[in-house]
């Protein structure tokens, strides 16, 4: 089942579709499950950011990258490789910005999710 393709949304829908068929439920617990660790992975990054710690912070986000990227996210997979590029630069200033945008995007994507399946 093809959709149409909403630029604007966060959520691919024909590669959701390409991966669950039409297991509406199967798309809701996978990216709630998306969002569940994204939001984990933001909160242990602030705290690492905060300790300067550059390994534990390139570590969380590339473990995020991974999920993200392969869900076809790229919006926030764009952001997660800026974080890295921040981190590579012992730019934290801008790594807190960057990180509390992409938290925004998750709060988006989450809203979006429950927009699309009324739930």
């Amino acid at each position: 089942m093809v959709t149409k393709i909403d630029k604007n949304s966060l959520i691919d829908m024909n590669l959701m579709h390409l991966i669950f068929g039409n297991n509406a439920l199967g798309m809701q617990d996978f990216l709630k499950m998306l969002i569940k660790t994204a939001t984990e992975k933001f909160d242990q990054i602030a705290h690492d950011a905060l300790d300067r710690n550059a390994e534990a912070v390139l570590n969380s986000l590339h473990q995020l990258k991974g999920p993200v990227g392969s869900s076809g996210f790229m919006k926030l997979y764009k952001l997660c490789e800026h974080m890295e590029d921040q981190v590579k630069d012992a730019d934290w200033e801008k790594l807190s910005v960057t990180l509390d945008h992409s938290r925004k995007m998750v709060d988006k994507l989450n809203h979006e999710m429950i927009k699309k399946f009324n739930r």
